[in-house]
């Protein structure tokens, strides 16, 4: 038997390039990789079924088993991670200065399934004390009107949801008819410098480090799934495939902890990538279902909360069975 073609969707990322380079093989699989963004990938995924691997938004996975569409499997690998609290947006001159300011307030989101939006509304929720039914919540598309869920989402009864389908959040801030975005993507007007608007936290990156420090949560973002038919058939491709990933994203690692030369123009890269390995227990990424348990165990949690996700779904429902133990040597 030759080995199996499969084409792989993903965002652009050093610790998957080797990959998608060739550097790096998974035994028994040709892959023809392709770099996108990830809405694009998703809704690709989610609505023409392309792709036989490809990154995928967790909460879109999470509320796909939930409405009970199995047609996706996953593997414990994680292309992005990110702390949200660099995801709160409000305008420059608002009296909002902190989470529990959020209460009453109308804040957007561009999806509500979106993974980003999951782990900010919980901090929302545990950290600024606000009940999500404390908030009026906004659904529109972050600088383009018109964007819709991609995913079935049952909000709890006492959440309130709203769609506007001709202006962007973007827009419903600047004119106050919002207080507050939340969104994995910086908004273009916050890029481009124009200064209508500030992040609510000044310094995120220090909060997210006493926010691990005190939960042990490192946010996942994104997962990697492949169709089930595929799966089903070949089932040691999850195996081959987590190793492939293993071993492009540990040799990332080796570029990122490489204290004589500079891989990344970042300055005191080699420095900041230390300090949160340490912090980490020296994996910077780790993949794994057992080495991301309490994460995991933690966003099922918040989304069964914000209705998109169901109470039985374990972390270990969530991957092919091959990838839920690992062999030692």
């Amino acid at each position: 038997m030759g080995r199996i073609q499969l084409t792989v969707a993903l965002g652009d990322y050093d610790h998957t390039r080797d990959l998608a380079s060739g550097q790096v093989g998974a035994a028994g699989l040709e892959l023809t990789v392709v770099n996108l963004r990830l809405e694009e990938i998703v809704h690709r995924c989610l609505t023409y079924r392309e792709w036989d691997v490809c990154e995928m938004s967790l909460a879109s996975y999470v509320s796909l088993l939930a409405t009970g569409e199995d047609w996706l499997v996953a593997i414990p690998v994680f292309t992005s991670r990110m702390f949200r609290h660099s995801a709160f947006y409000v305008g420059a001159q608002s009296d909002v200065h902190a989470l529990s300011d959020l209460r009453g307030r109308r804040v957007g989101v561009p999806v509500w399934a979106q993974t980003a939006c999951v782990y900010a509304r919980a901090l929302v929720a545990e950290d600024g004390g606000v009940p999500l039914s404390e908030i009026e919540w906004v659904q529109a598309g972050l600088d383009e009107a018109g964007r819709k869920e991609l995913t079935h989402v049952a909000l709890p009864p006492n959440v309130r949801l709203s769609r506007v389908d001709d202006e962007s959040l973007t827009t419903l801030l600047d004119s106050r008819k919002i207080d507050a975005i939340i969104s994995a993507r910086p908004p273009a007007s916050f890029l481009s410098g124009q200064r209508t608007m500030r992040r609510l936290f000044d310094s995120p990156e220090v909060v997210a480090a006493e926010y691990y420090a005190r939960t042990q949560i490192y946010p996942i973002m994104h997962v990697v799934v492949m169709r089930r038919t595929i799966y089903e058939r070949y089932p040691w491709i999850a195996g081959n495939l987590l190793a492939a990933f293993e071993e492009a994203k540990a040799r990332s690692m080796r570029r990122c902890l490489t204290g004589a030369i500079a891989n990344f123009p970042i300055p005191l890269v080699y420095e900041l990538a230390s300090k949160w390995a340490d912090r980490l227990g020296g994996d910077l990424w780790p993949y794994g279902i057992e080495e991301n348990r309490p994460t995991l165990e933690a966003f099922l949690g918040y989304c069964v909360d914000q209705g998109i996700g169901l109470p039985r779904i374990s972390p270990d429902d969530l991957f092919a069975a091959e990838t839920r133990t690992r062999w030692r040597s």
